[in-house]
């Protein structure tokens, strides 16, 4: 079963908790799930992409929104299997971190990962590049389970400085205030979160460099041999990144990747595909993200750097065939 299609123990056994504490009772959840789930004990065992969809579909049923934020919080490093003895070995917060993302990117052709050094201090994104089931409830999780993993190889919590999410704003926000100790900005085109220089520097009670290289050789071999992982994630995350102050261009993009122009251009030629061909789509996917949220066309039309609101509309008229506002319309109904 190839990694995409698989997941770590934890994750499942997390929602299994929660459906077990909502009153389901294990033979009622596997039969749900079409799996004997009081066999599928040991941390190496993996459920396929469906069975997750399912157990994901019943959490959210049972506990609402804030399910990705409450499995995060019940996840353990030492389900990680061989991650979790190499991240015990790393050496600091950004090297732990580091490394997770590394690691998160071997089980999806979907998602992408990055850690950087930003004026406030270090931060973590994730995102994903295609619509899957309970897209933000999943995203909660992968930005939620950095600070809880960091946590438990620290002598104090990992506190961080801000977190912004690409979901809309929920009825009740305390849920992610309370786990992530700050207040959330909601609606994002990334989900990321970032922790203070001091922070990025605190070192993990159980380093060990002489372990941390050697298992470094075996996690560098994995990521190379990968053949999942998808060649634009890099380039669209700081495309990405970049839409937050400015419209990406092929000098901005290739200045941040520390490339040259041309580089750049052949890497996009390779995957088949474009800058301008991939900055099309990207739009297109962050104005449709934005008008489900119900931004005004106006205010989705400033945020995406177009000149006025109906060169914008026209646009988003060519990619649905729909006005923003029928779009929104259509999201809202079928919800």
């Amino acid at each position: 079963m190839p990694d995409q299609f698989r997941i770590i123990a934890s994750v499942y056994r997390g929602l299994i908790e929660i459906l077990s504490e909502d009153g389901m009772s294990t033979p009622d959840i596997s039969k749900c799930v079409g799996l004997d789930l009081e066999r599928v004990t040991a941390p190496h065992e993996m459920l396929s992409l469906e069975q997750v969809n399912i157990l994901w579909q019943l959490g959210y049923e049972a506990r609402g929104p804030a399910i990705g934020i409450e499995v995060a919080q019940r996840i353990r490093l030492v389900d990680f299997q061989d991650v979790g003895v190499f991240l015990t070995a790393t050496s600091d917060v950004e090297d732990l971190l580091k490394q997770l993302a590394n690691y998160c990117a071997l089980f999806s052709n979907v998602m992408a990962f990055k850690v950087l050094r930003v004026e406030q201090g270090l931060e973590f994104q994730v995102h994903y590049h295609a619509s899957v089931a309970l897209l933000h409830e999943r995203l909660d999780f992968l930005t939620a389970a950095g600070p809880v993993l960091g946590s438990q190889y620290l002598e104090k919590k990992l506190s961080l400085v801000a977190v912004e999410l690409t979901r809309p704003q929920p009825a009740d926000p305390t849920p992610w205030h309370e786990a992530f100790g700050v207040k959330v900005r909601w609606g994002c085109p990334l989900s990321r979160y970032i922790v203070s220089e001091e922070q990025a520097n605190r070192q993990v009670l159980t380093r060990n460099e002489h372990l941390k290289k050697e298992l470094q050789l075996l996690l560098d071999k994995r990521l190379r041999d990968d053949k999942t992982a998808h060649p634009l994630d890099e380039v669209r995350t700081v495309m990405l990144r970049q839409l937050d102050t400015q419209l990406p261009s092929t000098d901005s993009v290739a200045q941040a990747l520390h490339v040259s122009t041309r580089t750049l251009h052949r890497r996009l030629a390779d995957a088949q595909t474009s800058f301008s061909g991939l900055l099309a789509n990207l739009l297109e996917d962050m104005a449709k993200h934005f008008i489900r949220l119900g931004l005004p066309a106006s205010e989705v039309a400033e945020r995406l750097f177009y000149t006025d609101v109906r060169t914008f509309n026209r646009a988003f008229k060519r990619w649905t065939g729909l006005t923003p506002n029928q779009y929104q319309k259509q999201q809202t109904g079928s919800d």
